[in-house]
């Protein structure tokens, strides 16, 4: 799922950079549908004209370019830490 935005990002992640620096973009497909300044204004634009789960939004910034290397994937039962379940 999103796998195409996400190839897209990484591949043109520093022509991004150099047009929207220190914003919020909404990627769909292989296109910038949209730009903002927080993510709260992109996600609630974003859901108003496309469906949950079919766009990217994603920070452009120096830094959120070093996080590829780094990149940790988390099972949703760390965000909750459920009691009584196990990891």
């Amino acid at each position: 799922m999103l796998e195409t935005e996400f190839k897209f990002f990484r591949e043109n992640y520093h022509i991004l950079l150099e047009r929207y620096s220190n914003k919020y973009v909404v990627i769909k497909g292989k296109k910038v549908i949209g730009t903002y300044d927080t993510h709260s204004d992109a996600f609630t634009e974003s859901i108003r004209t496309h469906v949950l789960g079919t766009f990217l939004i994603k920070y452009i910034s120096e830094k959120s370019g070093m996080k590829f290397a780094r990149r940790r994937r988390f099972s949703i039962l760390e965000y909750f830490r459920l009691p009584g379940l196990r990891n």
